[in-house]
């Protein structure tokens, strides 16, 4: 049930950096929750890249880096750690949506921007492109769009 700001459950839980297992549960009892937008036209997903991004900049951890890959460094090793862990909960609702085969909704396409854009982990960004984003790569990452 939405509470006053029109947010689901999952939202609120989302918001608040709840555990994949509570979130989970939430997916469960209730999955069209998964994909509804709350009151601010956001879904469960975009709520947790904003999420991510937040929690980049509070763990001072920038998405300065743009090489994704072995890390040479233990600089380098600890950073894509510190993005695999940040960006978690929008890995596993996207895993979610690629397990029953849901597709991202238009208003969320565009998210791929915004994670490409903040080092997101390569698992993530597959993820977007596996559950329905498709691109058109330009000549620089400036130019990709959503098709």
């Amino acid at each position: 049930v939405p509470e006053g700001t029109g947010s689901l459950p999952i939202h609120l839980a989302i918001q608040h950096e709840r555990s994949e297992e509570v979130i989970d549960k939430l997916i469960r009892g209730y999955y069209p929750g998964s994909w509804q937008p709350d009151g601010k036209g956001r879904t469960p997903l975009m709520w947790a890249i904003e999420v991510a991004r937040r929690r980049q900049l509070e763990e001072n951890r920038p998405p300065t880096k743009s090489f994704w890959g072995s890390p040479l460094l233990d600089e380098e090793r600890e950073w894509q750690h510190a993005q695999g862990r940040i960006w978690g909960t929008v890995r596993f609702l996207l895993e979610n949506r690629d397990a029953r085969r849901k597709k991202l909704f238009p208003p969320e396409h565009r998210q791929i921007i915004q994670t490409l854009g903040k080092a997101a982990p390569p698992e993530v960004i597959s993820l977007f492109l596996k559950t329905g984003a498709k691109l058109r790569l330009g000549k620089s990452i400036m130019e990709v769009t959503i098709m």
